[in-house]
C-alpha cells in the first residue's frame, strides 16, 4: 500500500509485505514481484538511516507512544490501514504506514 502524495523531505526506505529474505523481512522497491501482495507497511526516514527506520516501523505496536526513544503517533486511521510518524531530537522522523 502506498500513500498517493510522498511525504517531503523523506526518503523512501521501501515497503516489506512481511515475507522473509535471505537476511531477515525483505525490503522491496516497485516494481514489487509477482509473489509480493497481501498486508504490506511502507517506511519513509528523514535524518536517520533505513535500517533504523525499518527496525523502529516494525517494532512499534501503536499503542505505546515511546519505542527505544522515539516518540510515536499514529497519525491516520482506517479500516485495515493505519499511519504513526515517529521523531527524535534534531529532526529525526520515520513516518510508515501499512495495511492489508
Amino acid at each position: 500500500m502506498h500513500s498517493r502524495a510522498f511525504p517531503v523531505g523523506l526518503v523512501s526506505c521501501a515497503t516489506t509485505d512481511f515475507t522473509s529474505g535471505p537476511h531477515g523481512r525483505r525490503w522491496l522497491y516497485p516494481p514489487f514481484p509477482a509473489s509480493f501482495g497481501g498486508a504490506s507497511m511502507s517506511v519513509w526516514a528523514k535524518r536517520t538511516s533505513c535500517s533504523v527506520a525499518h527496525r523502529v516501523a516494525s517494532g512499534c505496536d501503536g499503542r505505546s507512544r515511546v519505542y527505544h526513544g522515539w516518540q510515536c503517533v499514529i497519525t491516520k486511521t482506517a479500516e485495515e490501514f493505519a499511519a504513526s510518524r515517529c521523531a527524535r531530537p534534531g529532526g529525526r522522523v520515520i513516518r510508515f504506514e501499512g495495511g492489508a
